[in-house]
């Protein structure tokens, strides 16, 4: 099965195997930013997860939730196993569909979704089980999530959760069992919060996202990593390096590699957006294999970092 995403400014499809490809809107293709490894189970949902005024993609694949930023690295916290949130059956899958909202009225979203024994899951911004769950409010039958408006005037919403039957159980093998509707009441909106994805291709009209993506200033998941400046990945294995760290001012950093003899074999600026975490890819000059130190050295309203 062909599934597809627009992130922004960039086009992704996936097939059977997982990442098919990415372009950009003006049709130059990107090297694979959102890779999935395996089938994806639902549809991709596109939402801001950690709060930093830009669009995120969630993935489901039978065994693992994913998410990426635009630029292809990973959201804080992802992937995530679907075996390390809970003990289940071995058998046990994801089956979507994934719905990215923020249930609890905090301004952050949550991943929210289903497996096919009718377990429902909610994930923190940043990969973590909440509390309560899952719970199981359907059996081995495809599921349906979908966020919709409540009946309060305060603006409060609801999670729809479809367990579609049709199935007998071993009791009763010539009776098939109902399907199930159930309502599950979520917090109002809060007054800062961020784009969603609330059910099947986004919202209700299915049009994408829900709302423009807005940064969450304090309150966004992304600042958890302001005092934990990233380097990554490590090892590493093709000429791609990223970057990550948060700066208050918006002094240009410098970054350095040096070998273990103290040479700088490599040197760039990066330009700094302040107040916000900044990210960059850096494509390194084809060094040979070994051990390298990394610097990155920038200053803001604390002083050098």
């Amino acid at each position: 099965m062909i599934r597809t995403a627009v992130v922004d400014d960039v086009y992704a499809v996936w097939d059977d195997r997982g990442l098919l490809g990415c372009w950009s809107m003006a049709g130059t293709p990107l090297e694979g930013l959102y890779p999935a490894e395996a089938p994806l189970v639902a549809e991709p949902a596109v939402a801001d997860l950690d709060g930093d005024g830009a669009n995120d993609v969630i993935l489901a694949t039978a065994t693992r939730i994913l998410a990426w930023r635009g630029d292809g690295s990973a959201v804080r916290g992802y992937p995530k196993p679907l075996f390390d949130l809970f003990p289940l059956a071995d058998s046990t899958r994801v089956a979507g569909p994934v719905v990215v909202a923020d249930s609890d009225g905090d301004g952050a979203n949550e991943v929210i979704f289903a497996t096919d024994g009718g377990h429902l899951f909610q994930l923190g911004p940043t990969g973590e089980r909440l509390d309560g769950y899952p719970f199981r409010f359907g059996d081995r039958a495809t599921a349906g999530l979908a966020v919709a408006p409540g009946d309060d005037p305060v603006g409060d919403r609801v999670l729809w959760l479809l367990s579609g039957g049709g199935y007998a159980e071993e009791s009763m093998p010539a009776r098939p069992v109902p399907g199930r509707l159930t309502a599950f009441r979520m917090a109002p909106v809060a007054a800062l919060h961020t784009s969603e994805w609330q059910g099947p291709s986004g919202t209700a009209d299915r049009r994408g996202p829900a709302g423009p993506a807005t940064h969450l200033a304090a309150a966004a998941p992304v600042m958890a990593e302001a005092g934990n400046p990233v380097i990554y990945p490590n090892p590493l294995r093709s000429d791609d390096l990223t970057v990550r760290f948060f700066s208050s001012g918006g002094a240009a950093a410098d970054f350095m590699i040096l070998d273990l003899e103290g040479e700088v074999v490599m040197r760039q600026r990066i330009d700094v957006t302040a107040g916000t975490i900044n990210e960059q890819i850096i494509r390194l000059p084809g060094l040979v294999s070994g051990l390298y130190v990394c610097r990155l050295r920038w200053d803001d309203t604390a002083g050098r970092q």
